[in-house]
């Protein structure tokens, strides 16, 4: 990550203000993350990730884009309010400041954003080819922390996982009266400094009857360096 240019600018909509920072290579102070969140599941967690400063939500690792998955992004919410569907966007600009692209504004997963957790997405930035080595990026995050109305039944809680280098698998739990048919994984991978290696999306046919657990596997395609991982699921 350290060859990345990278400006951040992350702002919450009700209130939370941070200036422009991308702490590279800061190691994660004790309690900075929480991995034993029921939608974000570990058993070899990157502790060495940096982390958003005290108050604030940022995007604080920015992993290889890829062209089926665009440009994965981890976001740390060291907030003190759970976020409800928090987005992503960022602009692309050269080394001069010129103005190159826009990604579309994306969802983090999980939906249920708690305090001292971490998230995922996926940015697109249309037909233009983004050079990580020579571009300049600024993210923003947006979120609301009253928008919850109805009971949170698309992050699915994770009751076991573990991380392959071809593959990752795990439990899910279905908290819902009818049966789930589909869900959505989400894995990024991490060497044993915590630098970002990879990451993925995919939609897979898992047939979970109600208040029920069943296993998944989500297969990466080809051999990875996969030694910390997080994974979140939703249906």
């Amino acid at each position: 990550m350290g060859r990345w240019t990278l400006a951040l600018i992350c702002v919450l909509l009700f209130g939370y203000l941070g200036a422009p920072a991308f702490a590279q290579g800061t190691p994660t102070p004790a309690a900075a993350v929480f991995f034993d969140n029921d939608y974000v599941s570990s058993s070899k967690p990157p502790t060495k990730l940096p982390v958003a400063e005290v108050g604030s939500v940022r995007v604080v690792a920015m992993g290889p884009i890829s062209a089926r998955d665009g440009l994965p992004v981890i976001v740390h919410n060291n907030g003190d309010q759970v976020l409800y569907d928090a987005t992503v966007q960022a602009e692309v600009r050269s080394r001069t400041g010129q103005l190159l692209a826009a990604s579309t504004s994306s969802v983090i997963q999980p939906h249920e954003f708690w305090p001292r957790r971490l998230a995922i997405t996926f940015l697109t930035f249309g037909s233009y080819e983004l050079n990580q080595e020579k571009d300049e990026i600024r993210f923003w995050v947006s979120g609301d922390a009253s928008a919850k109305t109805t009971p949170n039944d698309r992050d699915l809680k994770i009751v076991e996982s573990l991380a392959y280098i071809d593959r990752v698998v795990g439990v899910v739990e279905n908290p819902r009266a009818e049966a789930i048919e589909t869900i959505t994984v989400a894995v990024a991978c991490f060497d044993g400094n915590s630098e970002f290696t990879y990451a993925t999306r995919d939609r897979i046919a898992v047939h979970i009857p109600p208040w029920s657990n069943r296993a998944f596997q989500l297969d990466f395609g080809e051999r990875l360096t996969c030694v910390q991982y997080v994974v979140m699921v939703e249906a």
